[in-house]
């Protein structure tokens, strides 16, 4: 066993610094370090790295206890994290809206538990609030830590009485971790970066150095010509993953170029030329004593900054709150945690921590279960709009009624599927489309003339979706989907005749690689099965959350929801064409334009009568929803017949 092992390292808290600066300024601004989140990956090689070398130390010793080793995780992460999770709640009573606030609460509670990655992980979904708008959406990689910490050092004392026992432990979490990882990523990318199963191969890698220094070669404490390019190199894999990284398909095998890095720094011991000369640099040590508060504190000032502001802030401001960033974090270190985490008497610190931590927990849930408390007077007097506003409230995604008269197993390959119905009966309307077809839904239903009609809402795929062959990455409708979802939807029309109505809406709005074939072929369909289409036009859109068209707590409207009419131009022209021409060949289909509802010769309000048109960025709102779908109603030649 090394002697030395646990003697203090200047250069890793300078380590510390080049993993959490990286991530801060990627988040300030994302084009400039465009890599800059691998620092979490360098985080949890160096946790994986000290954590390991602490339980290695004390079971070589026969000194391990789980009470003492948790003791002084309590004492070392819990002050920072009460306050700056005190902070965020206080200052969103007086910020948030109620869905925002519940949302927080609901962190809060997730955060004070470690399991924010895994709520984050099943919240995640089509219609999720935008990530840059989660205040503690950055606790995720504090939980994938915690919860490493709790399964850890069960293992290595399972495994003690053996080294070539502990050793392929170890081999088989990284094996079995890195391979879970690679399979994933292809699959599910928000599984593979928010899972433990998928992170842990990268703090094992830490606690496979650590085991090497503690039972295979010590290390002696001098440098070499190895280990200063090991220094070197592991330098270069990381600032090429920053420099050159995108978050596009990350963590997969991309990862290992900054694990290693930081797995060679680490290695290359305290005397190695960058560790001695860059890394134990005083400012870089200093940055790094105070990484972790200042990793807690910077995210939720930005994201508080771009919640007030409806989007990204100049960047002035954002440099301002990389400065008080650091200003809270030297504070935090110096007046909180460090007087905490060093007091004479730790038992009782810890549990005064653990009661702290968990009451605010406590308070995180009941913000959340009480809806946001809605009584605060800024939410009563927006109550309406924001209810408008508020995704959550959107409720025609799914149900048990038309997955288990239609089921689709292929559906849990696609990032999104629609499938709610009114009843579980025979449909009388079909609603085809992605979500700007599903988004017509509460129009449909709340109309007088649909309400005690049977409306089913399905699918993922427009018609006139280009070739599969020519859609990547995670487009929902990549791959062989849209030939399914297909398949299944003309079985439904075909064997559905009690379908009278199908309402088509989504459709791409340039007529390009045999969009108008596909139309074609799906409207003498439909009609060939004894229904009528009605084809809505592409819809403008603001492109923006349109709560930056409202004022909120320390905020003015900072977007205007005036567009002009070349938006409204250049998406109906684009089709004006193609359904002129399918009009001349199926005289009974209806075009329906719903821009009129909310655009004149001057442009598009996406505010009228003080009510947002539109939910978030492009899907119409509650409200809009029934305007549009009352003007259809209006200007319809045909739905009366057909439904009568």
């Amino acid at each position: 066993m090394s002697g030395n092992s646990h003697v203090y390292r200047a250069d890793i808290d300078g380590l510390r610094a080049l993993a959490v600066l990286p991530v801060i300024l990627f988040h300030a601004f994302p084009k400039l370090l465009p890599g800059g989140f691998v620092g979490v990956d360098i985080f949890f090689v160096i946790s994986g790295y000290l954590i390991s070398s602490i339980i290695f130390r004390n079971v070589g010793k026969g000194s391990f206890s789980f009470t003492d080793f948790y003791m002084k995780r309590v004492n070392r992460i819990f002050p920072s994290l009460s306050l700056v999770l005190t902070a965020c709640l206080v200052f969103g009573w007086f910020a948030l809206y109620a869905d925002e606030y519940a949302q927080l609460g609901k962190h809060t509670a997730a955060g004070a538990g470690f399991v924010a990655n895994i709520i984050l992980l099943l919240e995640s979904g089509y219609f999720d609030t935008a990530s840059e708008m989660k205040v503690l959406l950055h606790l995720w990689s504090l939980g994938i830590e915690e919860q490493f910490y709790l399964l850890w050092p069960v293992l290595i004392l399972t495994f003690r009485r053996s080294r070539r026992a502990t050793l392929l432990a170890l081999l088989l979490v990284i094996a079995a971790s890195f391979t879970a990882n690679i399979y994933y990523i292809r699959i599910d990318p928000t599984v593979t970066f928010y899972s433990p199963v998928t992170r842990f191969w990268e703090l094992a890698f830490g606690s496979l150095l650590a085991y090497k220094e503690f039972h295979l070669t010590p290390r002696s404490g001098l440098a070499s010509r190895k280990h200063h390019l090991m220094s070197l190199a592991g330098l270069s894999l990381i600032v090429f993953s920053i420099i050159y990284f995108t978050d596009r398909n990350f963590p997969g095998s991309k990862a290992l170029l900054p694990v290693i890095g930081a797995v060679l720094v680490i290695a290359a011991g305290g005397n190695a030329i960058i560790n001695k000369h860059l890394l134990s640099n005083k400012l870089l040590v200093f940055v790094g004593l105070i990484s972790y508060p200042l990793y807690l504190w910077h995210w939720p000032l930005f994201t508080y900054l771009r919640i007030i502001n409806s989007g990204t802030p100049p960047n002035h401001v954002m440099l301002m709150a990389v400065i008080l960033s650091f200003s809270l974090a030297i504070l935090t270190y110096y007046v909180w945690e460090k007087p905490l985490r060093y007091a004479q008497k730790k038992g009782y610190t810890a549990i005064a921590l653990t009661i702290l931590v968990s009451l605010i927990g406590i308070v995180g849930y009941f913000i959340f279960s009480s809806g946001g408390i809605q009584s605060r007077t800024f939410v009563e007097q927006s109550k309406s709009q924001n209810f408008q506003l508020n995704t959550h409230n959107w409720k025609y995604i799914t149900n048990e009624n038309c997955l288990n008269r239609y089921p689709f197993p292929d559906a849990k390959d696609y990032k999104w599927f629609f499938c709610y119905m009114t009843k579980n009966e025979k449909p009388e309307i079909l609603l085809l489309g992605n979500s700007y077809a599903n988004h017509l839904y509460h129009g449909l239903h709340n109309s007088k003339f649909f309400r005690n009609k049977n409306i089913l809402s399905i699918g993922t795929c427009v018609p006139n979706i280009a070739d599969s062959s020519s859609l990547t990455g995670n487009h929902p409708c990549a791959g062989d989907h849209p030939g399914k979802q297909r398949e299944l939807i003309r079985n439904i029309i075909s064997t559905e005749k009690s379908i009278k109505l199908v309402i088509i809406s989504g459709l791409f709005w340039k007529n390009e690689d045999g969009a108008e074939k596909r139309l074609d072929d799906y409207i003498e369909f439909i009609i060939d099965n004894g229904a009528i289409p009605i084809i809505f036009y592409p819809h403008v859109y603001p492109g923006f959350d349109t709560r930056a068209c409202f004022a909120r707590p320390f905020s003015e409207p900072v977007k205007s929801c005036h567009v002009g009419i070349k938006a409204y131009k250049e998406k109906v022209d684009g089709v004006e064409d193609m359904f002129a021409r399918i009009h001349k060949k199926y005289p009974d289909v209806e075009f329906y334009n719903p821009n009129d509802l909310y655009c004149d010769k001057s442009g598009c309000n996406f505010v009228i009568n003080n009510m947002p048109v539109f939910r978030d960025g492009t899907h119409f709102s509650f409200y809009g929803s029934d305007r549009v779908i009352g003007g259809m109603i209006d200007r319809s030649r045909v739905i009366e017949s057909v439904l009568k």
